[in-house]
């Protein structure tokens, strides 16, 4: 019976630890930790195999945007993005400034290895490697039983 329990004890933690490097792996799997010139390099070429006419006519094909709001909310929006503006323009104006622009924003370039990911995988791993030996741990421990499978307080 003792034996059993040990055994059933043991493959629950086994089956925990199993769920979790699978969970860790399975984030882990998701890094690209080649560097930018490996990704380029692994990266097929592309070939635009499409016919001269096919070609020419997708890249004169006019986009129509069809607004399906209805007629109030048009004008409405309208009327909104006018004030918007005219408000913008007159601040502007009464300060002596010149009218704001919208600019897009470009992201910063990245420098290849992030610093901040190896810590936290490190941190991961190690986190996992604490939990397998409390586990094995737990599931090889007596929790106070005699050597010889009986309880010392009822003998």
């Amino acid at each position: 019976m003792i034996g059993r329990l040990h055994l059933s004890r043991a493959l629950t933690s086994l089956a925990l630890v199993a769920a979790v490097v699978a969970l860790a792996a399975q984030s882990a799997c998701a890094l690209d930790a080649r560097s930018p010139d490996t990704r380029e390099a692994a990266t097929p070429a592309t070939t635009d195999v499409r016919s001269p006419d096919t070609r020419e006519a997708a890249a004169t094909r006019a986009v129509v945007v069809t607004d399906v709001r209805s007629p109030d909310t048009q004008q409405a929006a309208a009327r909104a993005a006018e004030s918007s503006i005219a408000s913008d323009a007159r601040d502007a104006a009464t300060r002596g400034l010149p009218p704001v622009t919208p600019t897009a924003s470009t992201p910063a370039p990245t420098t290849g290895f992030d610093w901040g990911d190896f810590g936290i995988g490190v941190a991961a791993g190690l986190g996992a490697i604490l939990m397998v030996a409390l586990l094995a741990a737990v599931a090889l421990s007596g929790r106070g039983k005699g050597r010889g499978g009986t309880d010392p307080a009822t003998t």
